[in-house]
């Protein structure tokens, strides 16, 4: 059963378990977290096992969600939790909210239960609740070090616009030898 549920455990129809796996490993590694979300479907939908697999960039996470709630819980970043800080639910758009098209209507977050749903990040601090990229600390570094490489060649491009120089000597008699 699970040889035949690992080929059509992907939600969107396109990978296999092992696909899905490396698609959320190259996430993380791109934005230091990734959301996996478990898809019940229904018996007439034909799969011997009634579930699959969705990978989800961290952009679904309404990040702009936080706020107290009146029963004591939180969200923080579009992560909710009970008063005790016990993990509830995580706020999900439908769409990417890069993507822009006819139908845009805008977007509003969907309260999405916590059992459904693994946000998959590795936790380096007490009280982190999401994920950082792995090159974080240095991006501004490198934006940094692109400046000054563009800056760098504009220089070089104005320099060569430059063949000759005439200069006057002080003691210039006026006849340019030519």
């Amino acid at each position: 059963a699970w040889a035949r549920l690992i080929k059509v455990c992907d939600a969107d129809g396109q990978l296999d378990f092992n696909g899905l796996q490396a698609l959320a490993a190259r996430c993380i590694d791109e934005s230091g977290e990734v959301l996996v979300r478990f898809r019940n479907r229904r018996l007439e939908d034909g799969l011997e096992v009634p579930l699959q697999i969705q990978i989800l960039e961290p952009d679904f996470l309404d990040h702009e969600k936080t706020e107290d709630l009146k029963d004591g819980g939180y969200i923080i970043g579009g992560v909710e939790f009970n008063a005790i800080g016990k993990l509830q639910a995580y706020w999900l758009f439908d769409r990417h909210p890069g993507e822009v098209g006819r139908l845009f209507r805008g977007f509003k977050s969907k309260r999405v239960v916590a059992d459904d749903v693994r946000l998959i990040f590795e936790k380096k601090r007490p009280g982190q609740v999401r994920g950082t990229p792995k090159l974080a600390p240095v991006l501004l570094r490198l934006r940094d070090l692109d400046d000054y490489e563009d800056a760098e060649l504009m220089r070089k491009k104005i320099e060569a616009c430059f063949a000759a120089f005439v200069t006057r000597d002080s003691d210039f008699d006026g006849d340019p030898g030519i």
